[in-house]
């Protein structure tokens, strides 16, 4: 099979005679998903009429796999047809039309199958365009078989009415599986009960400081649901605690919080708060602004990814960004992240210093976790007020099996960087 790979396609074009403005920029993601594209099957080559190959449809081309996506590089590939005659492959046109412009196409090349692609960049390789560099990798078959990963099955610290299971019953009753879309994720689905089966993991590795990624494609949304991605210390609260991504009922946008025992001061819209747990346990909140950070709308406009970069030192910081599935930056999307140039004014970002306020040693040896939970001290005591019902939360779950059926992440990876001493 010939292949090509294409890990970026940018179009820019003139405005002024020195001057270019950036019109059109194609992702591998939405070249996949025909945003600006359309394919044009057909026998041979209508254009010179000397060429010898079927171009097939779309769905032709992804069941025969001449069309897909691997991590972040698009494959596309010419194949022997099973019928006879030419071999089957791909033809893609832009809907949109240009007239002159200056065009770059990155990291388009020939190459063997299986072969690994020159722009990828290797755990613990330092790249010279960026500071960071990949220390830790889980991918979703990662996540599936419990590469680097334990599950937690106590009583849930925060009152859920939950079971959280173990690794062997979490496989045994499917309640994670590979899927596809576009690429490969990790689905991690409760089941409905009384109380639900669910799914607590956290990282076997442990982390004081870094450059957080975690890409995700859904997130559960029903009612009495309580999804959080984030990490914490041993010790709780000794060692802080900090949350990515959290959120009831599906209700409303992302909530970042940082929760410390010492006294750790942050301030939200002109108002300090304090993050010590021995003063409030609610913490230092950071509320989104923007739209599709949480909920039905994260999942409408399919995830995308949140950021995080901690740097512990004293005049460091916690900074946290989402970033829309067709609004990711290209320096995530090549594997080289520069978070300095990320936007701060999104809607869609949270920023705690540290220093005389809060002492960045609140935070230590945190592993990552991710979890489903339902009702506990947070989703049940607000569930009546965000979702309007009156029969209480652990009832709700009880009696509606089926509202949990929207409940489940889906995760195409999660990356960690460390800065290049």
């Amino acid at each position: 099979m010939d292949m090509s790979v294409l890990t970026h396609l940018i179009l820019v074009c003139t405005t002024l005679a020195t001057t270019y403005k950036l019109v059109s920029n194609y992702t591998p993601q939405s070249i996949y998903n025909g945003t600006g594209w359309k394919f044009d099957p057909g026998y041979y080559d209508s254009y010179t009429g000397q060429g010898y190959m079927n171009y097939v449809s779309r769905s032709e081309a992804i069941n025969e796999g001449i069309f897909k996506i691997e991590g972040n590089v698009l494959h596309i590939a010419a194949k022997q047809n099973p019928k006879g005659g030419p071999p089957n492959s791909v033809r893609l046109i832009t809907t949109k039309s240009y007239t002159g412009g200056l065009w770059l196409f990155d990291s388009a090349q020939n190459h063997i199958p299986n072969a690994k692609p020159t722009h990828q960049v290797s755990v613990g390789t330092n790249n010279a365009s960026s500071p960071w560099n990949l220390t830790f990798y889980s991918t979703p078959k990662d996540i599936l078989y419990g590469n680097g990963w334990s599950y937690f099955s106590g009583n849930d610290p925060t009152k859920g009415y939950v079971d959280y299971v173990d690794q062997l019953t979490a496989q045994s009753l499917n309640m994670l599986q590979i899927g596809t879309s576009g690429q490969e994720y990790v689905q991690l689905s409760p089941i409905a009960g009384s109380p639900p089966k669910s799914i607590r993991i956290f990282s076997n590795q442990t982390f004081t400081g870094g450059l957080f990624l975690f890409d995700i494609l859904h997130m559960p949304s029903g009612p009495g649901s309580w999804p959080a991605i984030w990490l914490v210390g041993p010790n709780w609260p000794l060692n802080g605690e900090i949350d990515i991504l959290e959120g009831t009922n599906g209700f409303g946008n992302n909530t970042s919080t940082l929760h410390t025992q010492d006294r750790c001061i942050m301030t939200e819209d002109g108002l300090p708060m304090d993050c010590s747990h021995l003063v409030s346990r609610t913490g230092c909140n950071s509320v989104a602004t923007a739209p599709n950070t949480f909920g039905e709308s994260f999942n409408s406009v399919q995830g995308g990814i949140y950021a995080m970069e901690w740097i512990a030192q004293s005049n460091g910081h916690i900074k946290i960004w989402f970033f829309q599935r067709d609004s990711i930056p290209i320096d995530i999307i090549n594997g080289k992240p520069l978070p300095d140039t990320w936007p701060t004014d999104s809607g869609a970002y949270s920023y705690f210093p540290f220093g005389k306020n809060c002492r960045y040693s609140n935070f230590a040896s945190h592993t990552i976790v991710i979890n489903i939970d339902f009702c506990g001290t947070w989703a049940g005591s607000v569930f009546n007020a965000q979702t309007g019902m009156n029969q209480g939360c652990a009832n709700f779950v009880s009696n509606h099996p089926s509202a949990l059926q929207n409940d489940y992440f889906q995760i195409y990876g999660i990356k960690v960087f460390n800065k290049a001493s």
